[in-house]
């Protein structure tokens, strides 16, 4: 008779997350209803069809699926190999975009791809430096907490493509990659004292960025009084109607598809201002709703981390997890005026083929190391009890240790051993 942990290794549906399959099945369906709502003005206006924007959505839906399903299935471990090469090709597509990018907005951040429509290489580039910073420190964990050897590396791993994505620009997206890049890096083990200077270097960065860029300082002015009327243009526009989407919601919403602030007061309203259109259509209601999904993906991902059955494994669910709630909650504090605006997409429930694609291939990766881990449960059940399970940080090899032999006195007074008794 087979024992559990054999079982349970067993391939098969249910040895996938059931609650972070519903978590995302919750958050996609949601994100299509949204999409189809806040969409149809728009898209009847470019394109003379209410259904334009909601039927490209679902063609992502099921690109990213059939991706979900095949990361699912094969072997998470066979990922560390490829890092690297994704991260080279996510840089050489970062350098196409200057190049040879479409021009939206006064920023490239677009390559035309025939019928599959633009593709956004930033996207790419959060799996792949993911992969790539949890295969380095997977191999060697005694790297991260060195300086030459870790932090420089992670420093200079992180920085060559936040200076091509800033060159477009697209600050949003360089603080979601940084984050999550640095996340990995303490996930690993770095030592603590290195984030007073990581994040003193990164605000003065960012607020130099700031200073150097128009339009950037702008949006900081904006993000102090947005109810201004100086501010009602540009920027301040968009800010200020997202605001009124919000605030006109009220508790339950004016109702599904009962929207005013998409008939061309909101700019963006299918995109990077989606939630002020949750707001104001669900009210207060849908808006929690929302944060409680994302905080619920958290909960998931980093209880997968724990449970991972070795260290890239727990490093690699750390980061996608990290990247993904990240990006949330700066498009929802952005979009409620919480900091200052910036473009980046609501996972799962934007609209944008290339942002459905990675978030659904992130939790194919997820589900994938979840499926491998054997409950804390059952692992106690099945270990022997003589052994004692000795609990390291996330990314630390777990390792077990017998209790040493105690000396025993024999009749005649002669030192002898015996073997530990079971407890």
């Amino acid at each position: 008779m087979k024992r559990p942990a054999e079982l349970l290794a067993q391939p098969g549906w249910w040895r996938y997350d059931p609650a972070l399959v519903t978590i995302c099945a919750a958050l996609v369906s949601l994100g299509l209803v949204m999409v189809y709502s806040a969409s149809v003005a728009v898209a009847i206006d470019l394109h003379q069809s209410e259904t334009y924007f909601f039927v490209r959505q679902v063609i992502y839906f099921f690109l990213g699926l059939a991706v979900l399903v095949a990361l699912s299935r094969v072997p998470y471990q066979r990922l560390m190999v490829s890092g690297m090469p994704l991260y080279a090709i996510s840089l050489a597509l970062l350098v196409a975009v200057l190049l040879l990018g479409h021009d939206a907005g006064g920023a490239k951040r677009w390559i035309q791809a025939g019928v599959f429509g633009q593709v956004q290489p930033s996207e790419f580039m959060k799996i792949a430096l993911v992969l790539t910073l949890s295969g380095l420190y997977a191999r060697d964990l005694r790297r991260a907490r060195q300086f030459k050897r870790g932090f420089l590396h992670c420093v200079l791993l992180v920085a060559l493509p936040i200076a091509l994505i800033v060159a477009e620009p697209d600050l949003g997206t360089s603080i979601i990659i940084a984050t999550t890049g640095f996340t990995v890096f303490f996930a690993a083990g770095a030592s603590l004292l290195q984030l007073p200077l990581l994040m003193g270097s990164a605000l003065g960065l960012v607020g130099l960025l700031i200073k150097i860029s128009p339009y950037r300082f702008t949006r900081f002015t904006t993000f102090l009084n947005p109810l201004a009327a100086s501010n009602a243009q540009g920027v301040g526009y968009q800010v200020q109607q997202a605001l009124i989407a919000l605030g006109s919601g009220g508790v339950f919403g004016r109702g599904l598809g009962a929207s005013r602030q998409k008939f061309s007061y909101l700019p963006a309203p299918h995109t990077d201002s989606i939630y002020a259109i949750v707001g104001e259509e669900l009210g207060y209601v849908g808006c929690v709703a929302v944060i409680l999904l994302f905080l619920a993906l958290a909960w998931r991902g980093l209880a997968i981390a724990r449970e991972a059955p070795d260290q890239f494994g727990a490093l690699v669910a750390t980061g996608i997890t990290a990247s993904l709630v990240v990006q949330a909650f700066i498009n929802i504090a952005a979009v409620s005026s919480s900091i200052p605006f910036t473009g980046v997409p609501l996972p799962f429930i934007s609209y944008g083929g290339s942002s459905m694609i990675v978030s659904l291939a992130g939790i194919g990766i997820l589900l994938n190391i979840g499926s491998q881990a054997v409950p804390d449960a059952v692992a106690a059940a099945e270990r022997p009890k003589s052994r004692q399970l000795v609990h390291r940080p996330v990314g630390a090899r777990e390792t077990t240790r017998a209790p040493r032999p105690r000396p025993a006195v024999g009749a005649a007074g002669g030192a002898r051993y015996r073997r530990p008794r079971e407890e």
